[in-house]
């Protein structure tokens, strides 16, 4: 009877033996699963539009939050009448503030005053434009999206692709010699605008940059321009 309880007790232990080592092996193996995961599904903030986003954190440019500033041009004039010799580039001013990392909501105001030259019989005369418009814009950053799609071909560090769309008025009046007032209709204008446009920036620094922009703008057709960060 004793031998029977001696050799009970050594099985017994042996089987505990077996059990801790298995356990331990488990959580070895859960261990290194759970490693594994996270290196091969990192961490994201989100699903858009049904795509699995990649963790973008700090290094986005439009991170919730920031407030960017830019000063731009505009070429190929849409709004404005066409007639004689013109020259003078418009100047706008926009602040774009981030809601999330994808959408900003902004402000924007601006200023032209165009030269018009033309012949009135045998001489010619200069009439001048002077043109204000301001309004606001909402715009979508898609440059993950890119990279999701095509294979992280852009730096996001570097580069922000983005569509934008703005709403405003127009409003222009005319400087002209009153003899000439009658050879065309320079009424007052105040009118509504919608614009939408696609644009690109690359960041000469983290906080500095410079876009082009092509599509129906404020004023014209091509924008190029600066921009800084200046919140966070």
């Amino acid at each position: 009877m004793v031998r029977f309880t001696i050799v009970l007790l050594i099985l017994c232990s042996l089987t505990g033996m077996s059990s801790a080592r298995n356990i331990n092996d488990s959580l070895i193996e859960s261990k290194h699963t759970s490693c594994t995961f996270k290196a091969v599904y990192p961490e994201t903030d989100g699903d858009l539009f049904g795509l699995r986003m990649p963790r973008i954190g700090v290094k986005w440019p439009v991170n919730k939050g920031s407030l960017w500033v830019s000063l731009s041009t505009q070429h190929w004039m849409y709004i404005y009448p066409k007639f004689g010799n013109v020259s003078g580039l418009p100047i706008l001013l926009a602040g774009d503030y981030s809601m999330d990392a994808h959408l900003t909501f902004g402000l924007y105001a601006g200023y032209y005053k165009p030269q018009y030259n033309e012949p009135y019989g045998s001489d010619r005369y200069n009439s001048y434009l002077k043109s204000y418009v301001g309004g606001m814009k909402l715009s979508f950053h898609f440059a993950d999206l890119f990279n999701n799609m095509f294979h992280e071909v852009l730096n996001l560090r570097k580069w922000d692709l983005y569509t934008s769309l703005t709403a405003g008025i127009v409003h222009y009046t005319w400087d002209v010699d009153p003899k000439y007032l009658t050879y065309r209709d320079f009424t007052p204008v105040t009118v509504p605008r919608v614009g939408l446009v696609v644009g690109a920036r690359y960041f000469v620094l983290p906080r500095l940059a410079v876009f082009a922009e092509a599509g129906r703008g404020v004023f014209g057709y091509v924008g190029l321009g600066i921009a800084t960060k200046v919140m966070k």
